[in-house]
């Protein structure tokens, strides 16, 4: 599987709390990949914008029903993660199209 990795912000920009959650977060997505998608190429991106920093993983993989239960995706864990550090999260996936996540984190919850 290829990884292309795009990063515009520092790990100094946050708090320590802050940091584990992002880094988690990061964790379950790629692991959701690996174990479910069956892609080939991945790409994430952390990039931070003025009032927030934006977390996208994109992949080619098989895509997911999106009506479906999204509990056994590790999803769930995820958007508690983004919860508490007040952001937002959107999926998007259909079968055979990949999937598209990105979350959106308040920088004032990460400092």
């Amino acid at each position: 599987m290829k990884l292309n990795y795009f990063v515009k912000t520092t790990d100094n920009d946050f708090n320590e709390d802050a940091k584990i959650n992002i880094y988690r977060i990061i964790q379950e997505l790629l692991t959701n990949i690996v174990k479910h998608s069956q892609a080939k190429e991945v790409t994430l991106q952390l990039i931070k914008h003025h009032d927030s920093l934006m977390v996208s993983v994109e992949d080619d993989g098989i895509g997911f029903e999106m009506r479906e239960s999204r509990q056994g995706l590790g999803l769930s864990s995820i958007e508690s993660r983004v919860g508490v550090l007040n952001g937002t999260m959107s999926v998007d996936s259909s079968p055979g199209n990949g999937t598209f996540i990105s979350l959106f984190l308040p920088l004032e919850n990460l400092r």
